[in-house]
């Protein structure tokens, strides 16, 4: 009836060769390694946007209280300022910072963040009444907050109003 052949012909095999499944495992890891690096900067960008935000509401502040006449510890209105530090900044009031004095208060950033400036003695101090910058140096005139690669840059102009890059 029927007849049956077997014939010698070359099976067709169903499924991926070893390149295939190696090529779509290096694709995949690379869209996964750019997804990882693309996720983790709005978070750097957050922790940095946060720490220029606090620093230039202590500036406004720190030149406030000097046009303000605020005394301070003292009885007379007295000049204040800003000492920076690479992980922290200390707000002082008199015509110099001392590291000692019981009314300063000091900020710590937070995370990674790093403060560099160009500012004389890592410092800035307001005037008393006038609220100008001390000693003003346009050249010399910046606040660096670094994260992970990713700077944010606080400019000071001779009037203390600040400028954020």
């Amino acid at each position: 009836m029927g007849a049956h052949f077997h014939s010698s012909a070359i099976r067709r095999q169903v499924g991926f060769t070893l390149v295939e499944v190696m090529v779509s495992l290096g694709i995949l890891a690379a869209l996964a390694a750019l997804t990882f690096i693309n996720l983790g900067r709005p978070q750097t960008t957050a922790s940095v946007t946060s720490v220029v935000n606090v620093l230039v509401a202590d500036i406004a502040s720190e030149r406030q209280a000097a046009m303000a006449g605020d005394a301070g510890s003292t009885a007379a209105a007295q000049p204040h300022g800003i000492h920076f530090e690479n992980d922290h900044y200390t707000l002082f009031a008199g015509a110099s910072y001392d590291a000692g004095d019981s009314a300063n208060y000091t900020a710590t950033l937070d995370g990674s963040a790093q403060l560099h400036t160009t500012l004389p003695g890592n410092e800035v101090l307001f005037d008393s009444i006038s609220g100008e910058v001390h000693a003003y140096d346009p050249a010399n005139n910046t606040i660096a907050i670094t994260a992970d690669g990713f700077t944010k840059t606080i400019t000071l102009n001779r009037l203390g109003t600040v400028t954020v890059n």
